[in-house]
């Protein structure tokens, strides 16, 4: 429900202005006095963005003007992002719902409200209580899912199988912004260790964005290659995708006992790229997969390393005739 009212401005004091807010609007919002307001000068005017703390929680509102769709689109996916709650934007509604189911494709749980007649239209988003955990988790399957999809059209060339690629692509769109969402609420909730894990998955989620953009491309060639240049590229891809869907298990998952596997399938691609006397388009993106398959990799390591619980007893020099050295904190 839309609502508005004209308010004067009071003098307070000797150098500052006041406005009163009415009573049921901050009944409604749960401000109290105490109640935090953010107030933010820009070159349209002055905004109000009000933190209403609930008990369901922490309510982050915003209002926008809809000058153009592309500044609007991305004012909205940077207020998906940061975790604002509720959205309130001027302009013609039918022209911002054509625009909002449009961005609903990629931010999971938009909601328009309010009359198509109405000069304001409120926007909802859900409070992102997912884990990050849990994300990788998804976003690890979805792409081990997406590279056997094309690993199969790779083999059997059925149209279909890139469709369903397609589809696995917008998912991919949608978990990536609810992944930063997620991660920005958690950073102003950890500290320490956490904040570490929270900072990895950000790292995670840029990542994995250019191993999907890359698979994208590479579908889009996919359907001009001819069957023999399809032919040349089936085993690179093959070992390319087992190294990603590795890495990507590593990092969801943490099982640090798969590394050794990973170092074996990284000298076997190396050996068949290091051979290949293509360095087309489609080389390119399987050497980049690899690279940032790899970095995952790597990223995974550091973080073992860093919690001290690696049972990866390579790392450490074995002694004549004996174990390892000991390490304190060492999980056994």
């Amino acid at each position: 429900m839309s609502a508005r009212e004209v308010r004067k401005v009071i003098r307070v004091g000797g150098r500052s202005y006041a406005v009163t807010l009415p009573k049921k609007w901050c009944e409604r919002l749960g401000i109290k006095p105490g109640s935090p307001l953010d107030l933010v000068l820009d070159e349209d005017g002055i905004l109000l963005l009000v933190k209403n703390r609930g008990e369901g929680g922490e309510d982050l509102q915003i209002f926008l003007e809809a000058s153009s769709e592309e500044v609007l689109a991305e004012e909205l996916a940077a207020c998906y992002i940061e975790g604002i709650t509720r959205i309130r934007i001027r302009g013609d509604a039918k022209r911002l719902n054509r625009l909002l189911n449009k961005l609903s494709r990629r931010l999971v749980g938009l909601v328009a409200t309010g009359s198509l007649r109405s000069t304001y239209t409120d926007v909802v988003l859900p409070r992102s209580y997912i884990s990050i955990r849990d994300l990788a988790e998804r976003i690890s399957s979805l792409i081990t899912e997406l590279f056997n999809a094309l690993f199969e059209y790779i083999k059997s060339r059925r149209l279909q199988l890139l469709e369903e690629a397609d589809s696995y692509f917008e998912m991919f769109d949608q978990l990536y912004y609810l992944g930063l969402r997620a991660a920005k609420r958690d950073l102003m909730r950890v500290e320490g260790e956490q904040a570490l894990n929270v900072a990895d998955f950000l790292i995670f989620l840029n990542e994995v964005r250019h191993l999907v953009n890359s698979l994208r491309r590479l579908a889009n060639r996919l359907y001009d290659m001819g069957p023999e240049e399809v032919e040349a590229i089936v085993e690179p891809f093959m070992y390319v995708r087992k190294i990603a869907i590795e890495a990507l298990a590593l990092f969801a998952g943490g099982d640090t006992g798969r590394i050794p596997e990973i170092l074996s399938l990284w000298k076997k691609l190396g050996d068949i790229l290091k051979r290949s006397v293509f360095r087309d388009p489609v080389m390119n993106e399987l050497n980049l997969m690899f690279e940032i398959s790899s970095d995952i990799a790597r990223m995974v390591v550091a973080r073992c390393v860093r919690n001290r619980a690696c049972r990866c007893r390579y790392f450490y020099p074995k002694l004549e005739g004996g174990e390892p050295p000991s390490v304190e904190g060492r999980a056994p």
